[in-house]
């Protein structure tokens, strides 16, 4: 499987040329909060030149993990609720190891949701 990454990017960062080459880099992100200097199809069009595909973050109802969590034996808080097909493939720390779920809850907590899984093959 190969693991590539949508970037959240600076618009006026000067090392963007850097990371759109970087092999994992497979998108760049543009967060709609950060302030522009320009008109926003300007930004568009000047980080299209990248040669990656752009992401426009709309505030929508994106996933978020809301509590700390050290894999591989813990309970990942998320933002809203979702659903998996177990089994799957959990990627941790970068892509640098995972493990495999078969078993997945989620149940809500003060509006906040707890993704558990049962890990039963951990790798690096």
């Amino acid at each position: 499987m190969k693991i590539s990454v949508i970037v959240t990017v600076p618009p006026y960062a000067d090392f963007l040329a850097e990371v759109a080459s970087h092999p994992l880099v497979g998108g760049f992100r543009l967060n709609t909060v950060m302030p522009l200097r320009e008109s926003l199809q300007d930004v568009l069009s000047r980080l299209q030149k990248f040669g990656q595909p752009l992401w426009v973050d709309l505030k929508g109802r994106q996933l978020r993990v809301v509590g700390a969590a050290i894999p591989p034996y813990t309970e990942i808080k998320l933002s809203h609720r979702i659903r998996v097909e177990t089994p799957v493939d959990a990627y941790f720390s970068d892509g640098n190891c995972g493990a495999v779920a078969h078993f997945a809850v989620s149940a809500s907590k003060d509006g906040q949701y707890d993704l558990l899984f049962l890990f039963i093959a951990y790798f690096v």
